[in-house]
């Protein structure tokens, strides 16, 4: 057998010894990452040499041509890269140069393959800090790539000539991106995860899905025609309803209140708010009457007090109306609307935004369905 070629040989801190570890591929194709370490005090100087199959970088070889935007106002320069997708960290360095930096980019390419740094996360753990952008339209398909060590593991169809003691295993996620909003996790074999995400055109949307799991390349033209469905929409709203992150936020914190949902009970919430001058959400107060108990004031105030800001050219003073719409199936098939609303008078001198809807269906035999609309404070 012929011995490998060595792509890649540089330093590296390794499990708190100094080392080297090399990718290389054998004659059969399959990678595989040595780690040399050192040992330190009594035995210092020995060393040890651990084999693992795959690599932890994206590519192979791992150095490739590219190109890096270091931040949005920047000028984008021509060098060669090396992500490593188990740490996320982008390597590096001029053609040529063998010396090396860690950079953490606003965007990169690799080969053809541009990367993003989302602005949002929805937690730190939720999606990687880079995703690969598959479709570059105002509703983006992203893609995450993420590596993980994992000992005793070996990968199928590796050899078994050359010892190993783990192997990295790749994970790839899919995220839906609207506008600037945070990108959201979907799952392509799960139509349900997209609807949910797409819920403003739901039964468009579900019309164009297969019966089948997606791919990248079916879900493209369908987020291609849900942005040209909302750009037709946003003609008849009004500019912060427009604002996706805005709408984000509403649809993911505001939801029906269990207790509420468990007895029956609907109804209609306006709330009050100013957007100052740094697009910060300020004096949020519950102008309709109240409805203790239920919880449905209190998500509505809870979520715009805690909504992040907004473009600062949406400054004023607005209301927006949130309705509690019910369906029990034991009842009638028909949806439980609110019928209250506030007078003009209460509205005076505000922006009164488009109605959001958050609908709930149950199915309790027994429960006659009622709305709470409680007393003026």
């Amino acid at each position: 057998m012929k011995l490998p070629i060595l792509f890649l040989l540089f330093t590296v801190w390794v499990s708190n010894a100094f080392g080297q570890f090399t990718v290389y591929q054998n004659d059969n194709g399959q990678l595989f990452t040595t780690f040399e370490t050192y040992s330190s005090g009594v035995n210092a100087g020995a060393r040890t040499q651990t084999t693992y199959q795959g690599s932890p970088f994206l590519t192979f070889p791992i150095w490739q041509p590219g190109t890096v935007l270091l931040d949005k106002h920047g000028k984008q320069i021509d060098a060669e890269l090396a992500y490593n997708v188990v740490n996320n960290q982008v390597l590096y360095r001029f053609p040529g140069d063998s010396a090396v930096q860690i950079i953490t980019p606003e965007t990169f390419t690799i080969n053809s393959d541009r990367f993003i740094h989302p602005q949002g996360t929805i937690s730190a753990t939720t999606f990687r800090p880079y995703l690969m952008v598959l479709s570059d339209g105002p509703t983006k398909l992203l893609k995450g790539i993420s590596r993980q060590l994992r000992a005793n593991t070996r990968l199928d169809s590796y050899s078994k000539d050359i010892y190993t003691l783990g192997a990295y295993i790749t994970k790839t996620d899919y995220y839906i991106q609207k506008g600037e909003a945070k990108p959201e996790l979907v799952n392509l074999a799960k139509p349900n995860s997209i609807l949910a995400v797409l819920y403003e055109q739901t039964d468009r949307i579900k019309a164009q899905l297969p019966d089948k799991p997606l791919t990248p390349e079916v879900l493209i033209p369908i987020l291609d025609y849900y942005d040209n469905l909302m750009a037709a929409d946003r003609t008849t709203k009004s500019p912060l309803m427009g604002n996706l992150t805005f709408t984000q936020v509403l649809h993911q914190k505001i939801t029906y209140p269990s207790y509420a949902q468990s007895q029956g009970i609907y109804g209609r919430v306006y709330a009050g708010f100013d957007i100052d001058n740094q697009g910060n959400i300020k004096n949020v107060t519950i102008l309709s009457p109240e409805n203790a108990g239920f919880r449905f004031d209190i998500l509505v105030r809870n979520t715009l007090e805690k909504m992040p800001p907004v473009n600062p050219d949406l400054r004023g003073t607005y209301v927006l109306p949130v309705t509690f719409i019910l369906t029990n199936t034991k009842e009638s098939s028909e949806p439980h609307i609110p019928v209250n609303q506030l007078s003009d008078d209460r509205l005076s001198g505000k922006t009164v935004l488009d109605e959001f809807t958050v609908k709930t269906t149950i199915s309790k035999p027994g429960i006659t369905s009622r709305e709470v609309w409680g007393y003026y404070k």
